[in-house]
Formats: C-alpha cells, structure tokens, sequence
C-alpha cells in the first residue's frame, strides 16, 4: 500500500489515481516475488566410467567403386562330348583342383584300353621274338643258324621295342584326353557365371567357355 494525500482533484480523478497507485504497487509486489523463487535444479545426466586402453577398432569407408578380380580364367573344354555334369553352383569358392564339370567319357575310356591292349600285344610279341633270339644266338654259335638269320631276329626284337615304346606313349596320351574328362578349376577363387548347361554337346574350339 501506498499513501497518497488529494487535495485539489475531483471525485472521479481521485479514483482513477487510487487504482493507479495500487496497479503499480501490485506489479511490483509481483515481480518482486518472481525474482525471489530459486530455479528447478537441471536433471542429473548419467556418466559411465571405464578404464582407458588401447586396441585396433573398426575403420568403415563408404563410397563407389568397382570390384577387379587378381585373376580370371575362361575354363573351356580340352575334348570334345557331351556335358554330363555340372559339379559347381554360380558364385561358389573352389579351390585348385575341385571339379567343375564331367564330359562324357567313355569313348576316351574305350581308347585307353585299346591302347593298353596293344600294348599288351606287342609285349607279347616281343617276349617271343626275345626268345627267338636267344635260340638263333645258341645256334649260330654251333653253326646250325646262318649269321643272316640272327640279323633278322636281332632286328625284329629291336623293332618290336620301338613299336612298344610307341604303344606306351599312346597309352599315356589315352590317359591325358581321359583326365581332360573331368574339368577341374585351375585356381582358388569364386566361380562366375555358367555358359554351359549340362546335357550340351561341347567342343575344343569353342570360345565361351
């Protein structure tokens, strides 16, 4: 409360002054007491404490880019036949040697033991004309067998080791065209896409792989 003293003003001034002054009074009155309230208290933020220490963590790039492989190889078929087996599924990891695909081989199968047979014939053959050839030995030296006759034993023993040399080769390359067969891959690495189904007739000179 204020006192004010009026002397001179008229009724209706007189009221309007007193509501003033108590306006005032009662503004200050309130501002006052804002002023004196203390503040809330911030909420407390929770800390958690651990020791410091030193390890590799995780580094994470983002960004665009293109993926190059160390190697590619095309595998392509070394004989020709039809494609009985697909051994692998696209984008799978093989490693050196794992098989890949199977080409029909029987009619390679049917050339190495061939092959082996007549190798076995000639050995045969050999064997004997070996023994020819120590008889005629004995004989020439008793003067029953003509030097000519031991020449020509001499010369078919030698000509038969050719012919079985031959025979041993041609059993080996039988083996090879057999082992080309089955397709195994010639790296470590992750197979791309197939260009073959199984059932299809393959051959040396394709180019797709």
């Amino acid at each position: 409360g204020a006192i004010v003293s009026v002397t001179s003003l008229a009724g209706g001034e007189l009221l309007l002054l007193a509501f003033r002054l108590l306006a005032g009074a009662g503004l200050t009155w309130r501002n006052g007491d804002m002023a004196s309230s203390p503040p809330a208290p911030a909420p407390a933020i929770p800390v958690e404490v651990a020791a410091a220490a030193r390890q590799d963590v995780p580094v994470y790039l983002t960004g665009l880019g293109t993926v190059a492989a160390y190697n590619t190889v095309t595998v392509r078929t070394q004989v020709d036949g039809e494609l009985q087996q697909i051994a692998f599924v696209e984008g799978q990891m093989v490693k050196r040697g794992d098989l890949l695909a199977v080409v029909d081989p029987r009619i390679y199968q049917a050339a190495l033991d061939g092959a082996v047979a007549k190798t076995q014939q000639d050995q045969a053959l050999l064997e004997n004309a070996q023994l020819m050839l120590e008889r005629d030995s004995k004989l020439a030296a008793q003067d029953y067998a003509t030097r000519e006759t031991l020449d020509t034993q001499r010369a078919t023993v030698a000509q038969l080791q050719a012919q079985l040399s031959q025979d041993e080769a041609a059993v080996e390359s039988a083996k090879t065209q057999l082992s080309y067969t089955s397709i195994t891959s010639p790296i470590d690495g992750r197979t791309g896409i197939r260009l073959v189904d199984q059932g299809n007739i393959v051959h040396v000179t394709d180019t797709t792989g």
